[in-house]
């Protein structure tokens, strides 16, 4: 299976212990999975992913069942003139794949730096966002 970061860290760990308790007898292999493409899934690689929905085109060739929603958000501290932007910020970073997003990712980090927030990191990926 794939799965996306977010997942990995706190949705997963339960799952794959429950799993384990049930079938002991089957082998798990876990990917790091990024964006909405899936060529492994698709070309039989990977049983599933778990991730963002899939780039537009790929719908016919993939069952999806979504599971729940997320949301993200571009936080920013009350009265600083990039609060303004945040919005288009917000809808510019969600149309593109984390793999083409990834320099964009790290622009808004150094943007963050600026607001005086802070990104947790684990596995340099962004977690949660809290006051410096």
């Amino acid at each position: 299976m794939a799965v996306t970061p977010w997942l990995m860290h706190g949705v997963i760990p339960a799952v794959v212990r429950a799993f384990r308790q049930q079938r002991p007898d089957v082998q798990i292999d876990i990917a790091e999975h990024l964006g909405g493409n899936y060529p492994a899934v698709r070309n039989g690689h990977l049983d599933f992913a778990f991730g963002p929905t899939p780039d537009a085109g790929q719908e016919r060739a993939l069952d999806v069942r979504p599971i729940y929603k997320y949301s993200f958000a571009v936080v920013c501290r009350p009265g600083h003139s990039g609060g303004a932007n945040a919005r288009s910020i917000y809808d510019w970073l969600l149309s593109r794949s984390m793999e083409r997003a990834a320099p964009a990712i790290r622009a808004l980090d150094r943007y963050a730096d600026r607001c005086f927030l802070a990104i947790d990191r684990d596995a340099g990926h962004a977690r949660s966002v809290r006051r410096a």
